[in-house]
């Protein structure tokens, strides 16, 4: 038998010998498909020796060529093309992708522009504090964040929230009192996360006109957090009174 006759029969039979074989040939096929260079070395390195095994093999090649074109002259370069094609079509999916992201944050802050656009004509050209910054959070979404504005059916995370309905929400019924620990705590979280007071807006209150701390949706953790450390706070103790009539009748 020719050399490659002899490769062929180890592919057929089995035993250690021949699954070792079958675990090289299969290994050297994937570094070939990989491109791995290193092997770049190796064959030049065999196409120079004089080894029995390199001048076996290019004897084999001379004069056995493969039969029946199992693999044909121009099998890599085939296997090559395919890949290269599939990257460029991932590489031009990849892409639509991006420009269809484009196209919904300029189509959302579009939405923006014209809604602040009829307000300021509601509102006889002028937006209240409260409201220019819950559309400059809006856009800041829209712009970095990729978040959906209400033209596309998301929630925009800059709704303004107070502390009474969330901690109606939570289950509270909290006092004017209450009220005004959970704002200092509140106001004190929001200065160590963002390094800034909140801004504030204006609110009635028992018929009065105050300065609230503005908080929107990103902040509703951190509002929940204050609600509880004083609406689950234990109540304090009775004070004790002491009767001084009663200890002097009965010195």
């Amino acid at each position: 038998m020719t050399i490659r006759g002899l490769q062929r029969l180890l592919m057929i039979l089995g035993g250690k010998v021949a699954a070792a074989y079958r675990a090289l040939v299969e290994t050297t096929f994937t570094r070939v498909m990989g491109g791995d260079r290193s092997l770049i070395k190796v064959i030049e390195a065999n196409a120079k020796s004089n080894e029995a095994g390199p001048k076996m093999a290019r004897a084999a090649m001379q004069n056995d060529p493969s039969p029946g074109g199992i693999l044909p002259d121009n099998f890599l370069d085939d296997a090559v093309l395919k890949r290269k094609r599939a990257e460029l079509e991932l590489e031009e999916r990849q892409i639509a992708i991006q420009e269809r992201k484009r196209a919904l944050k300029d189509k959302d802050l579009v939405f923006v522009k014209d809604s602040i656009g009829l307000l300021k004509s509601i509102c006889n050209g002028e937006l209240d504090e409260r409201t220019s910054m819950q559309y400059q959070e809006l856009v800041k979404n829209v712009t970095f964040t990729g978040q959906k504005s209400t033209a596309e059916g998301g929630g925009a995370a800059s709704d303004g929230i107070s502390v009474s309905v969330v901690a109606k929400i939570m289950g509270y019924t909290c006092t004017d009192g209450q009220l005004i620990n959970i704002g200092s705590i509140l106001a004190k979280k929001y200065l160590e996360k963002y390094g800034e007071k909140p801004s504030k807006h204006k609110q009635e209150h028992k018929g009065k006109i105050i300065d609230a701390n503005s908080y929107t949706e990103r902040d509703r953790g951190m509002m929940e957090d204050a609600i509880k450390e004083i609406m689950d706070r234990p109540p304090p103790a009775p004070a004790v009174r002491t009767d001084y009539k009663k200890l002097k009748k009965s010195a």
